[in-house]
């Protein structure tokens, strides 16, 4: 029987049953410290671990363990969406490497053209691409709304809109692992390799989604998950196109 610190009732076991407080408490020190943060505001324990290496072996226990409401083995959607953009970044800057080389070798590699039209085209265009190299970490976002839509309609389960987000959250979030290799692969050779981290993305999707229901895959099943994403794709492409469009001739008329 230990008696709690902060509450003072007596019990057994690793933590208060009253106000969850710790009952063995170690001695003060810098691991300790840094353990606690990581432990209570980030999640970083082994809950992260056992996160990101079960959703590259068993996506599908991970998901559907928070989805039953299991918060203790798992860290969360967001939490794992926070930390992974947070290390993404960090290790642009621990690289060396600028987000908006990467936009552009991206682009390059994939045969986009970097830019035509008009100086007020171009104006504008370098200005979008300013603006997503900035908010990068949020950016990588955008895509999730527009893959559960696709999940949400080509599937018609009995999942909930909310639980397709969180599915897809989790497995976007994941794939920025195979950008993070990229950009070592380019420090180390000099090499972009963004368009196969982008293949090898696109892979663990359809293989992570595919085998969501029963944590089997088939070949039909990922071509179903491979065109799930596609056509999220382009309606995503699409929309941006068009909230472009009405940019360009929003901000044509005002000069005028």
């Amino acid at each position: 029987m230990e008696k709690c610190i902060n509450c003072s009732l007596e019990s057994g076991g690793n933590y208060c049953p009253n106000c969850g407080q710790k009952l063995h408490l170690k001695k003060l020190t810098l691991r300790y410290i840094s353990s606690e943060f990581t432990d209570r505001w980030l999640g970083l324990d082994t809950k992260f671990s056992r996160s990101a290496w079960g959703l590259f072996l068993h996506p599908e226990r991970v998901i559907t363990a928070y989805l039953n409401r299991n918060s203790v083995r798992y860290i969360g959607p967001l939490g794992y969406y926070i930390v992974m953009t947070a290390l993404m970044l960090i290790t642009f800057e621990l690289l060396g490497l600028e987000v908006a080389d990467f936009l552009k070798s991206t682009n390059e590699n994939l045969g986009l053209p970097s830019g035509s039209g008009s100086a007020r085209q171009l104006a504008l265009q370098e200005s979008i691409s300013g603006w997503v190299s900035r908010n990068f970490r949020f950016v990588s976002a955008l895509l999730i709304p527009f893959l559960t839509l696709g999940v949400q309609w080509l599937y018609r389960k009995k999942r909930s809109f909310l639980e397709n987000l969180v599915m897809i959250t989790y497995l976007q979030t994941h794939t920025i692992w195979f950008l993070i290799v990229g950009l070592f692969t380019f420090k180390w050779t000099g090499f972009w390799v963004s368009q196969y981290m982008t293949i090898i993305s696109l892979i663990y999707f359809g293989w992570a989604l595919g085998r969501f229901n029963d944590g089997k895959i088939t070949f039909r099943k990922f071509l179903k998950a491979l065109l799930t994403w596609i056509v999220s794709y382009i309606l995503f492409i699409l929309t941006l196109s068009l909230m472009a469009i009405v940019l360009v001739v929003f901000i044509g008329a005002f000069k005028k």
